[in-house]
């Protein structure tokens, strides 16, 4: 019983019921409920309440330690105001592995989790890092359905991984961390911290309750398929194959594209890129680089011109470079802060095991605190490394805090009017043939896109699919037949901007529609249909066909596979006795009626659905007893399609 249960339980000083506060519900792997006072001046900054259960350690059965947790959640939301929208759970080594089989099972209940120093899956993933029991799939201990992910990822929850470097389970973390969530798409982040086995700070926790809040509002997302408008502007680049960006060419030395929106990354909650890179194996001669940059928005002339294969001096920016000059790549890390004297080199190495035959991908997770940079690939032991910057994850991630390099890194100034970002590829020696690079796709996902740049594609294409009749307008220039059109933009920033659009037109739909019976039939065929009554869109009436509830003008409109759209003829309909013909052998009673209505058919076969006296359908697929007490007071219209008629039958709803 939870009356034989004690829990530990912090409410910030400030909680007062007038707001609602989030909540996290903590499994220790001991048998006490327990504090971490190093967590407690973050959950009074974010307005979190915590509760823990006394006895639930590891030496006790798992659904007895799931259970309480669960069931002091639901107690809070009895005692507080609880915001439903911010319950998370935590917990510590065998406890973490609790709290995150917690959320997984109640994806309902939880926004995310912030598991430390232990941790769970909902399927055992590959055990590529070092264990305590190799390959002993520490992250299995629940048996989940094998569809369970569709089922969990609507969620959109979020999960902070958290661990410190001398954790003796951290290879099992990041197993749960790479070949878990990354693979699957579930929204996670991987945070170390100084220590042993359960090592934590102040700093530690705050970033993993930024992470599981962010937002996540989407900036770019682009994984290319040969027919999109392109969020970017380009030089020297196009697509390769009609499903990779190509970076590069035989003529020119230099090949770009730059972000056209603007977005913020330098808060708690941060931003995210992803990108896929690959050298073309058609053109490469070992004598490419490849330069991925985050800069400052501080002049529009310098967001304008080319920009991306080197830094600039008072340009506040971050740089990755990863050189192909030599057979074995070399990657280095800098960024040029006007409050530093010079542009600082803070990572250099090469890669271990990266064959670049294959594709890299690059994974930045930027926020206040850190840059931590997730390779595709293991590095070597670096040749330069600066204080501040640490290789973790089993060598394929590169960690840097800011306030570690120095106690204010940034200024003031820096990063406060937004970000863009850019990729170049750029080759070494003009007089040979180019090298270039592959691009599979690229995602952006950050806090704040409040600041958008409005910049055009440049040097790219537009693939335009329109329909007979449309006239396009762009920029004054007027298009109404196909082909390939050259046009100049000049953009809110002042950049000049070259776009080509091609132009296709397609052919309007043709579609006739008859009725038999009582039923209206459209020519099949078509992706949408949407039918209306005497001008009136008829909500959810969305098929083929439609059976005919009232007197009057029907019509239907649909969509083609090219998304055109046309309307049909419009049909005359009047409901006569040829197929409305009303059986003495069914009965409807009550009528009126307050909750039931009963239809007694004495064996007939039928299907009925129940309109309100717009056409509205309110209800489908009516049984034999009906419970319609749902519906507000009115007359609505039963509609029976039986073997050979349809029965029309007005029912009034009563209090």
């Amino acid at each position: 019983m939870l009356k034989d249960h004690n829990f530990d339980i912090y409410v910030p000083e400030d909680y007062d019921e007038s707001e609602p506060y989030g909540l996290v519900v903590f499994i220790n792997s001991g048998n006490n409920g327990g504090f971490k006072s190093q967590w407690l001046p973050v959950l009074d900054n974010k307005n979190l309440i915590w509760i823990a259960g006394d006895g639930t350690g590891n030496s006790v059965f798992i659904n007895i330690r799931m259970g309480l947790a669960m069931a002091g959640v639901l107690r809070m939301l009895e005692l507080y105001n609880i915001d439903p929208n911010r319950i998370y759970t935590s917990g510590n080594s065998g406890g973490a592995r609790m709290a995150h089989n917690l959320a997984f099972i109640y994806p309902e209940t939880f926004r995310g989790a912030m598991p430390s120093c232990g941790g769970s899956y909902i399927r055992e993933v590959s055990q590529d890092y070092e264990t305590q029991n190799p390959d002993g799939h520490y992250e299995a201990i629940l048996d989940y359905p094998v569809d369970y992910l569709d089922y969990l990822l609507p969620f959109d929850q979020r999960f902070a991984n958290m661990t410190s470097y001398d954790d003796f389970r951290e290879g099992d973390i990041m197993n749960i961390y790479h070949n878990g969530s990354e693979e699957d798409g579930v929204k996670g982040k991987f945070l170390e911290t100084a220590g042993g086995h359960c090592s934590t700070t102040t700093a530690h926790f705050l970033d993993a309750i930024n992470f599981v809040e962010h937002p996540f509002n989407e900036v770019i997302i682009e994984i290319f398929d040969g027919n999109t408008n392109l969020p970017f502007r380009l030089l020297n680049a196009d697509l390769a194959n009609s499903q990779k960006l190509q970076l590069g060419h035989n003529i020119e030395d230099i090949a770009q594209i730059q972000s056209r929106d603007l977005f913020n990354w330098h808060d708690p909650k941060g931003a995210i890129f992803e990108t896929s890179i690959q050298l073309n194996p058609n053109d490469y001669n070992m004598n490419t680089t490849f330069h991925l940059g985050f800069w400052s928005m501080q002049e529009p002339e310098a967001y304008c011109g080319f920009l991306g294969n080197e830094l600039k001096e008072d340009m506040p920016s971050i740089f990755l470079t990863i050189d192909f000059t030599d057979e074995q790549p070399k990657l280095t890390v800098q960024v040029e802060n006007p409050a530093q004297t010079d542009i600082q080199v803070l990572f250099t190495s090469t890669f271990s095991d990266w064959n670049i035959n294959e594709s890299l991908n690059i994974k930045y997770h930027l926020w206040d605190q850190e840059l931590r940079v997730e390779l595709g690939a293991h590095i070597a032991s670096p040749t330069m490394i600066e204080s501040g910057v640490r290789l973790l994850d089993d060598m394929r991630s590169i960690q840097i805090r800011w306030n570690e390099i120095t106690s204010s890194f940034w200024e003031e100034s820096a990063w406060s009017q937004g970000a863009f970002l850019t990729l170049v590829s750029e080759k070494k020696n003009v007089e040979q043939a180019a090298s270039s690079l592959l691009i599979d796709k690229i995602e952006l996902i950050n806090a704040d896109t409040e600041v958008q740049s409005e910049i055009p594609i440049s040097h790219g294409m537009f693939f335009g699919s329109f329909c007979e009749g449309d006239t396009l307008n762009v920029e004054g220039e007027i298009i109404t037949e196909e082909g390939i059109y050259q046009i100049a933009l000049l953009n809110s920033k002042g950049c000049d901007s070259l776009l080509l659009l091609s132009v296709t037109f397609y052919p309007l739909p043709t579609v006739n529609i008859s009725v038999l019976d009582g039923i209206i039939s459209a020519d099949e065929g078509f992706e949408i249909y949407q039918w209306y009554l005497n001008g009136a869109l008829l909500e959810g009436e969305t098929g083929s066909t439609l059976a005919v509830t009232f007197d009057g003008e029907y019509y239907v409109l649909v969509t083609n596979e090219n998304s055109c759209e046309n309307s049909s003829n419009t049909i005359d309909v009047m409901i006569t006795s040829t197929f409305a013909l009303e059986s003495n052998r069914i009965s409807i009673y009550p009528n009126p009626s307050t909750q039931n209505l009963v239809i007694d058919s004495k064996g007939i076969i039928f299907k009925a659905d129940l309109f309100d006296l717009v056409g509205n359908r309110v209800m489908i697929n009516l049984k034999d007893v009906n419970d319609i007490s749902i519906l507000d007071n009115g007359m609505y219209i039963l509609v029976m399609q039986l073997e050979n008629d349809i029965l029309i039958k007005k029912v009034q709803k009563v209090d």
